[in-house]
């Protein structure tokens, strides 16, 4: 196992090869772990096992006053180590954490505490907390319902949350970064160092032959959020919530380190590490499977919702004796290795491709976590530190017939150009045949192209290329230009669109399910988006190829799952946990109401009549939905 840390009081990475803790003897109720320093830039993570809890709590006593005095004495730092734990047996196998010492930051002491692999108690594992999570969970699942939950799932576009929601989200994030900044880094290192190498191995021309380490620390820096919105989505929002926040990280702090490997052996001969990172976009959160106790929902997955802006600046360096092959330059490397980690991130990070995080297993224990498998044919693949790379569920096919195109570029010297189309969807492509020497092609017999559509709001990409197999790999294919359409285009027919990603909705309607089920197929002119051309004639484009009216012509129709459909007609389910909140605060009030009233009369009695009034207000809100779904109103 690698220990990999930040330190900001020397500037690097520390890193060292530290075997993995064999875990405590059968007479063992409490241990002390705790750093010390191996080599010049290296940490070794150490335990001692005690019998009697007081013994342990005395050498604690002790280990934190030499700290301590170390400290006075301007001998501070890795000398010295600057985290402490003490656990104490609870249950069985079942550890607590007795002690906590101040010095060092909460991300070593999480990595400590990672390396010790302890079943640890949970926050509401057991006893009164697991009732008190049940009452909040509740009366939480209550106010969901009645802010969320109670609308059908449909693709409008919805106001975003007030300032107050975006100030207590960014408090959220700052309060649980140590863990996510772990868990973002562990991804990272595990995953798209796989994917790149994969990637470059398929490319049959390459400056490098594969990277050969990835070392990634998002820093102590939290990302700062923008915005807060509920995502237009068509999915089953009874069984999750789903949130689009606007995100931002200047990039200060962040650390990456990569080795690269041009051939010949198996050693490392260039590195390179990170001089800017800037990352900024949408990024989609979605809460659940719901559960009823706190944290009312079963796991945290969120990816972007689009390809984010990322921006990368890195400095390569040779290592000693190492020579570069002739027509590579450490320039090119570093193009070449920015954009691999970019599309990288693309591949791994944007939906339906997401990261998700187990949280009812951290707060009510083992017994609400999943089963995760790790065979191919499954959407979830178990990585490190119970991290999840996951697929979000399918809610539908789209069918897509790529008709004609007209008036476009022409990016042959001789003759015409000869286009094909590319119609992308997630990370799955196709493509029609190609049409030789024309500007308007027509496709008698289309292909139908269908794809997984896992969320409302993902762009189908149509792209068309001049194709170049006549001059024999002379040049390459030539981007003629590029269209996008969404679900929501198809309930107007027929549609005229431009490229814009800003979609508005026209004509009457709600963009449902159901609506979608009784849509017939719609036929599409999108306006392509010509600045993109990078053929034989690019740089004539502000005078020939400016202003060129091309459209291509789509036939394409969405059909929802009927298991989509139906968790969506289904809704009652959703009521419960609003009449036991509404129950719940009730009888709350009233208890208020009768143990306060002789010792804070006033503040007693106007708490119970508002927890009261809420309770009240939930039970008519209750009424008024069971009562809308007996007689099929929305």
């Amino acid at each position: 196992k690698v220990c990999c840390l930040w330190s900001e009081k020397k500037q690097m990475l520390l890193e060292t090869n530290c075997e993995p803790y064999e875990g405590p003897s059968p007479n063992t109720v409490a241990l002390i772990a705790h750093y010390i320093p191996r080599g010049e830039k290296g940490v070794q993570p150490v335990c001692r096992e005690f019998e009697n809890v007081r013994e342990a709590r005395k050498s604690f006593a002790r280990m934190t006053e030499f700290r301590d005095r170390l400290k006075g004495k301007g001998m501070e730092g890795w000398n010295a180590s600057q985290v402490f734990l003490l656990y104490r047996r609870w249950q069985g196998d079942i550890w607590v954490v007795d002690v906590l010492s101040r010095g060092g930051s909460q991300v070593e002491a999480i990595e400590l505490s990672r390396w010790l692999g302890l079943r640890t108690r949970r926050v509401f594992e057991a006893g009164f907390r697991r009732w008190l999570a049940y009452l909040g969970g509740y009366f939480v699942r209550g106010l969901i319902y009645l802010l969320v939950l109670r609308h059908e799932p449909r693709l409008e576009p919805r106001g975003r949350w007030p300032n107050w929601s975006v100030k207590v989200a960014n408090a959220l994030v700052r309060i649980t970064w140590p863990r996510l900044r772990l868990t973002i880094n562990g991804f990272v290192n595990a995953v798209v160092l796989g994917v790149v190498n994969s990637a470059i191995s398929k490319m049959p021309r390459r400056p490098i032959e594969r990277i050969t380490s990835l070392n990634l620390d998002v820093g102590a820096y939290p990302p700062v959020i923008s915005y807060l919105t509920t995502s237009p989505t068509l999915g089953n929002k009874i069984q999750a919530i789903d949130l689009d926040l606007g995100i931002n990280m200047p990039g200060e702090g962040v650390r990456l380190q990569i080795d690269v490997n041009l051939g010949g052996d198996e050693k490392p001969d260039v590195r390179g590490d990170l001089v800017r990172c800037q990352v900024g976009g949408t990024l989609r959160v979605k809460l659940g499977p719901l559960i009823h106790p706190l944290p009312c929902a079963r796991e945290l997955t969120f990816g972007f919702a689009a390809k984010p802006d990322l921006r990368l600046k890195t400095k390569f360096r040779l290592h000693e004796a190492v020579g570069l092959p002739v027509g590579i330059s450490l320039e090119a490397i570093d193009r070449f290795v920015v954009r691999l980690v970019e599309n990288a991130v693309e591949s791994t990070l944007c939906w339906p491709r997401a990261i998700g995080i187990p949280i009812a297993a951290a707060c009510l224990g083992p017994a609400y976590s999943k089963i995760i498998t790790s065979t191919d044919g499954d959407h979830r693949i178990q990585t490190p530190r119970g991290v999840v790379k996951t697929e979000a569920d399918i809610i539908g096919q789209l069918r897509v017939e790529v008709l004609r195109c007209t008036n476009l570029i022409n990016n042959d010297i001789s003759g015409l150009s000869d286009p094909y189309v590319v119609c992308k969807l997630g990370q799955r492509e196709e493509r029609t045949t190609t049409m030789n020497d024309t500007l308007d092609p027509v496709w008698e017999t289309p292909r139908t192209f269908v794809f997984d559509v896992h969320e409302a709001s993902q762009l189908c990409t149509l792209s068309v290329y001049d194709s170049e197999a006549d001059t024999f790999g002379a040049f390459n294919d030539a981007l003629l230009g590029r269209a996008h359409f969404c679900l929501q285009d198809l309930l107007i027919n027929p549609v005229e669109k431009s490229t814009s990603k800003q979609h508005k909705v026209s004509g009457s309607g709600t963009s449902t399910l159901r609506n979608f089920s009784k849509q017939p197929p719609a036929e599409l002119r999108l306006s392509l988006d010509t600045s993109v051309y990078d053929g034989k004639f690019a740089s004539l484009q502000d005078t020939s190829v400016s202003g060129q009216d091309s459209a291509i012509f789509i036939l394409a129709k969405f059909s929802p799952s009927p298991d989509a459909v139906k968790q969506n007609i289904d809704r009652p389910t959703g009521l419960i946990p609003l009449a036991l909140a509404a129950v719940y605060v009730f009888c709350l009030g009233l208890l208020v109401d009768l143990l306060a009233r002789d010792i804070f009369f006033l503040l007693a009695d106007v708490l119970a009549h508002a927890l009261v009034s809420i309770g009240l207000f939930f039970y008519a809100r209750f009424s008024y939905c069971f009562l809308c779904w007996c007689f099929g109103l929305t």
